[in-house]
C-alpha cells in the first residue's frame, strides 16, 4: 500500500514521523525521542477560536508549538512570512497555558480563566472548542509540575538551505530548515510516500 501525499501537511507528518530525532537535534532538544509526545494538526477552533497549529512537540522541558511552511524553488533569500493569524495563535496559547499553571492545582479549570488574562473571549463550556483546549491544558498538567519553556518554532521544507534573512521578518520563532533531498523519502512523481 502507498499513502500518498503533497505540500507542507505531508512533509510535516513524514517529518515527525520518521526524522522526528533531526528536528530535535535542530531544536537542541536533547530528549529521549521514546519520551516525546506529539500532536499532529491539532485543532483548537478555526473560526471562532484560536486555529490550528500543524504540531505540538513535548519533550521533558519545553513545549513546540509549530507551523510548517515550504520554500521550494524559491530564491535563497525568498521572504517566508507567517500570517497575522498564525502569530496570534501562538499568542493566545502561550497565554493559557501560562495562566493555567498559575493556577492552584484545584482550581485548574478553564473556567477559572478570565478573559483578560487569556486575551479573548472563552469559548462555551459545551463547544468543540472548550473541549479541545480543556483536554489540551489537562494533559499538559498530566505532564509538566510547573509551566514548561514554551517556544514558538516554523519547520520549513526547501530545496536548498534557506538564507537566514529568509526568516527575518518573522519574530520569536525558532527555524528549523529541512532539505528534503536529505530526508531521502520514496517519491512518486510529485507525491511523498507518507507511510
Amino acid at each position: 500500500m502507498h499513502l500518498l501525499g503533497y505540500g507542507e501537511d505531508s512533509w510535516t507528518y513524514v517529518a515527525l514521523k520518521n526524522h522526528l530525532d533531526e528536528v530535535l537535534v535542530k531544536l537542541e532538544d536533547s530528549d529521549n525521542i521514546h519520551e516525546i509526545v506529539v500532536l499532529y494538526r491539532p485543532s483548537f477552533g478555526r473560526k471562532k477560536g484560536i486555529g490550528e497549529f500543524d504540531f505540538i512537540i513535548m519533550s521533558a522541558t519545553r513545549v513546540y508549538f509549530g507551523e510548517s511552511k515550504m520554500a521550494m524553488g524559491k530564491k535563497k533569500s525568498h521572504q517566508i512570512k507567517l500570517k497575522k493569524c498564525q502569530i496570534n495563535r501562538h499568542d493566545a496559547l502561550h497565554r493559557i497555558i501560562k495562566s493555567w499553571f498559575l493556577l492552584p492545582i484545584e482550581g485548574q479549570y478553564l473556567s477559572n480563566l478570565s478573559s483578560s488574562q487569556i486575551g479573548f473571549h472563552m469559548p462555551s463550556h459545551t463547544s468543540t472548542l472548550y473541549s479541545n483546549l480543556n483536554s489540551f491544558v489537562s494533559f499538559l498538567s498530566s505532564k509538566y509540575t510547573s509551566c514548561p519553556q514554551l517556544v514558538n518554532t516554523l519547520l520549513v521544507f526547501s530545496d536548498q538551505p534557506i538564507d537566514r534573512n529568509a526568516t527575518s521578518s518573522i519574530d520569536n520563532f525558532l527555524i528549523v530548515n529541512m532539505i528534503i533531498r536529505d530526508l531521502g523519502e520514496v517519491m512518486l512523481q510529485n507525491y511523498i510516500n507518507m507511510l
